[in-house]
């Protein structure tokens, strides 16, 4: 492998953890706020 492709996957690498966390910091209160809502109508 050479040297440039070794650094972008260690990029992708490094990255990948903190784009998920954000994203589940983002998008997961969206979700269950919705399920709640949901849950408390009772369509769920």
């Amino acid at each position: 492998m050479s040297r440039k492709a070794k650094r972008q996957l260690e990029t992708v690498l490094f990255s990948l953890p903190a784009i998920i966390l954000v994203c589940l910091m983002m998008y997961l209160p969206i979700v269950l706020s919705g399920y709640r809502k949901a849950w408390e109508r009772g369509i769920s």
